[in-house]
């Protein structure tokens, strides 16, 4: 027979509520869990679709920009005189392909498998079969003739049109583009009348030029369909009958529910079973308070004397009270005494108190005597044990009991307060400790400090204060997150626990920042050794939410009794060593030098000074020209600051643009620079531009194309002389960021250079996607053109780069004259060093310009 349903009158009223309203509860509970599932799915779903539409508008973008590209390359080619007059009226095939004019280039720069040539009787004349010269037609390499494609080409009215097809040649989609062979603008070739011949070129779109179409946008295998199932999965795109492209989007909502579900569903279990516990514990509290309310009310009418209601006021309480004769024999316990200490009381009934209870302060019969009948309670905090071997704490309270003005007895309640004790202990744990890394703290990193100098540490065995702070943290930080950065944190706390030796302590100060300190290392090179562990151990990659990510470390070292015996001074020390090794390319370590706090100082002397310098306009811009080689021509000056400093006279940039980058100045300085050479370049004729260079943290910071903008409205300097030099660093730190700004200061018209180029990444992808104007070759290069072969063999490499990015190539650093008649020799733009001009005021400027005018007009 199944049991009754629960009603009011079948529980008590306390119990009724309780189930009642724990029901309730749980229920909500149980909805918010299944909502707040849904929602996650949900979310993850609808990531998972943005990031697939979002793949299909970069695959579009990604095929119209390939698909430009080929056109723009095949309009090169064939709207050439030159290729006009040696494919089309003549058939010189030492042009074409022995002087890769239209040769082997084709196939190894931009990938042509084949290049053809269909004269006015569509009979092929020229052909390249993957850049090597073939007597192939272009009707057996394809299958069949193209006619529709030939003819497209040749009659269209537009002069410049290219014509497309993407066909089907041995089983791959290859992209074909023709346009008719033309003098172009060349006035030297004249048109012959006729059937014009034509140029085709075929780009295989084979699954590694797509995977590395698809890489190039962060498109993951961007392919042709693998089978018939793969080709009706999305995301797809339909360029053309003939091509279906594939790829695999992100799923970001994979990898959040990757991440989130389990910790979702294992905190829903949690709630699950804390409420349980929560429910059991208040079901037991309400049938405890029955129980108890059905007591009272039981014993109130029985209940007559003040002694009774005593006792179960007692009994009620949540404390246990006890009373004892005047010799501190237990007379009567309350029957919490049971429940809060597991003893029984009918074991200590007739023994004395202090034989239960520890005192730590003093005696606890020579404190209870001391007590008098007044108004204010006492208390002490005494120690007992529990049956099971736990040591309880409690606060006593007592007060005599008096009988005709004598103490006949004491009476007094225990509080029991060990879970407080506790808590008191584990907040005097936590501060002595990092509450994120469980390392030291500050505070017993002082202490333990203090405490190892007043031992006295001496040569033999010296006391090692390391600062250690994390290289390249920061971006940690910034991409993932204070969470991310927290376990990394947490992580280079275990690795350094690992390297301390031992009796050392290791300490967080703060940050990224951690001090040890070494009492045991007894040479030099053991603290060296230890550096190199250091520094090995963080320099390992860590992963965080899945990607490797690296740091470095760096290392300040001070030691005691040779650098100082006071903490604050080792750790300033120690401070000043770990400064100096950052500065020298941080991963590495230094010890503190005394010169270090001198050099400091004067380091914060030059600071004060550069704002000093900025208020009251100490700064000049001295002019090195740049000269044409072919004509010895100014072509253009790049702009170069100089100091006048009062005490330290002409300062170069060298001495002063690293700290003005470090304090923020950066920006008010090149402000001063642009708006000084942009004014003074307005004072020399229209065809000598002016060049300036620009911080990388320029760049990072942002407001860059304004600032131009800013300083050419109120200067007047037309921007196509205003030409800005960018170093590879500058670019190959964020590429796409640094893309986006190039652009909008193009689209301002300013020339952007490359400057010092080969000294750094030298990745000629960005050289070519990037709009620079000009490539300054670095005077590393320059000063080994006349004493090596090889020497010569990289300048010549690079001004051939340049001419075909169709870039103006200027040599640095200039100081004899065979390297400027190697330059001639090799057709260099231009030219710019010592043997040309030195760096000058802009009168001196001013008049060698003038200088070339005059002579200019005299021939």
């Amino acid at each position: 027979m199944p049991p009754a349903p629960r009603t009011p009158e079948s529980d008590p009223r306390n119990v009724w509520l309780a189930r009642r309203t724990l029901s309730a509860l749980l229920g909500l509970l149980a909805v918010i869990s299944l909502v707040m599932v849904a929602a996650l799915l949900l979310i993850a779903l609808q990531l998972n679709r943005d990031a697939s539409n979002h793949s299909q508008r970069l695959v579009d973008k990604l095929w119209r920009a390939t698909h430009q590209q080929l056109i723009t390359t095949t309009r090169d080619y064939a709207f050439w005189g030159e290729a006009y007059r040696a494919l089309h009226l003549q058939h010189d095939t030492e042009w074409a392909y022995d002087r890769d004019n239209l040769g082997a280039s084709l196939f190894k720069t931009f990938h042509f498998e084949g290049v053809f040539v269909i004269n006015g009787q569509n009979q092929t004349t020229y052909a390249l079969d993957q850049g090597n010269l073939s007597d192939t037609t272009l009707q057996s390499w394809l299958g069949s003739f193209p006619a529709s494609l030939i003819e497209d080409a040749r009659n269209s009215e537009d002069e410049e049109h290219v014509a497309t097809r993407i066909l089907n040649v041995q089983g791959q989609p290859v992209f074909f583009s023709a346009a008719r062979l033309t003098p172009g603008t060349d006035p030297a070739v004249q048109r012959l009348a006729g059937v014009q011949s034509v140029l085709v070129l075929a780009y295989r779109l084979s699954p590694q030029k797509l995977k590395h179409l698809g890489n190039s946008y962060e498109i993951a295998h961007l392919r042709i369909p693998l089978d018939h199932q793969d080709a009706t999965r999305q995301p797809q795109l339909q360029i053309d009958p003939q091509l279906l492209l594939r790829w695999d989007p992100e799923r970001p909502g994979h990898r959040l529910l990757r991440v989130l579900l389990p910790i979702l569903l294992l905190l829903l279990g949690a709630l699950l079973l804390v409420s349980r516990g929560i429910s059991r514990r208040a079901l037991n509290n309400a049938q405890l308070m029955d129980q108890q309310y059905a007591m009272i009310s039981a014993s109130r009418s029985a209940l007559a004397s003040s002694e009774a209601r005593f006792r179960n006021v007692a009994e009620a309480a949540s404390d246990w009270f006890w009373e004892t004769a005047s010799d501190l024999r237990i007379t009567y316990l309350s029957e919490r005494f049971t429940a809060v200490t597991g003893q029984a009381a009918q074991d200590w009934l007739g023994r004395r108190l202090d034989e239960m209870l520890d005192c730590p302060e003093q005696r606890l019969d020579q404190w209870i005597h001391a007590q008098h009948a007044s108004v204010t309670r006492s208390v002490i905090r005494c120690t007992h044990q529990a049956p099971d071997g736990q040591t309880l704490t409690s606060l006593i309270a007592v007060k005599p009991i008096l009988h005709d003005g004598q103490i006949v007895g004491y009476q007094g309640s225990a509080s029991d307060i060990t879970r407080e004790v506790a808590v008191e202990q584990r907040l005097r744990q936590l501060s002595w400790h990092d509450a994120l890394t469980g390392l030291a703290n500050r505070s017993q990193l002082r202490e333990f400090l203090e405490a190892q100098l007043q031992q006295l540490p001496h040569q033999g065995m010296p006391l090692t204060l390391l600062s250690l702070d994390l290289d390249h943290f920061k971006p940690v930080n910034d991409l993932y997150g204070h969470s991310g950065g927290d376990s990394v944190l947490r992580e280079v706390a275990r690795r350094l626990a690992r390297c301390l030796p031992q009796g050392a302590l290791l300490a967080r100060q703060g940050g990224d920042e951690f001090i040890m300190v070494a009492p045991a290392l007894a040479s030099r090179h053991a603290v060296e050794q230890l550096c190199l562990t250091l520094i090995a151990s963080i320099c390992q990659p860590f992963i965080l939410n899945g990607q490797e990510i690296t740091i470095g470390l760096s290392i300040g070292i001070a030691c005691a009794p040779t650098d100082g015996i006071e903490p604050d001074d080792l750790l300033r020390f120690s401070d000043l060593a770990l400064y100096q090794a950052k500065h020298n390319g941080r991963n590495t370590w230094r010890f503190y030098e005394p010169q270090m706090t001198e050099r400091m100082q004067q380091r914060r002397e030059l600071e004060r000074d550069l704002h000093i310098a900025l208020r009251h306009g100490q700064f000049t811009l001295r002019y090195q020209p740049r000269h044409a080689v072919s004509s010895g021509r100014i072509c253009g000056a790049e702009a170069l600051i100089r100091w006048e400093h009062p005490q330290l006279g002409l300062c170069m940039p060298d001495q002063f643009i690293s700290l003005a980058e470090e304090n923020g100045l950066i920006v008010a300085l090149s402000d001063w620079v642009l708006r000084r050479a942009c004014s003074d370049a307005m004072q020399w004729g229209d065809d000598v531009l002016v060049s300036v260079n620009i911080s990388a943290i320029e760049f990072r910071l942002g407001g860059l194309v304004e600032r131009i903008r800013s300083v050419l409205a109120a200067t007047g300097l037309p921007p196509h002389r205003l030409e800005l030099e960018l170093t590879e660093r500058v670019v190959i730190e964020d590429a796409p960021s640094c893309l986006e700004l190039m652009t909008a200061l193009k689209h301002l018209g300013v020339r952007l250079a490359m400057d010092d180029f080969g000294t750094g990444y030298s990745s000629l992808s960005y050289l070519k996607d990037l709009p620079f104007d000009t490539l300054k070759i670095d005077r590393s290069f320059i000063s080994e053109i006349e004493h090596s072969a090889q020497g010569r063999a990289i300048v010549r490499a690079i001004i051939d780069l340049g001419r075909a990015l169709s870039l103006t190539i200027t040599a640095e650093g200039v100081e004899t004259g065979q390297q400027l008649q190697h330059l001639q020799d090799l057709t260099c733009d231009e030219a710019q060093g010592y043997l040309l001009n030195r760096p000058m005021p802009l009168a001196a400027l001013l008049q060698a310009i003038e200088g070339q005018n005059v002579h200019a007009l005299d021939v």
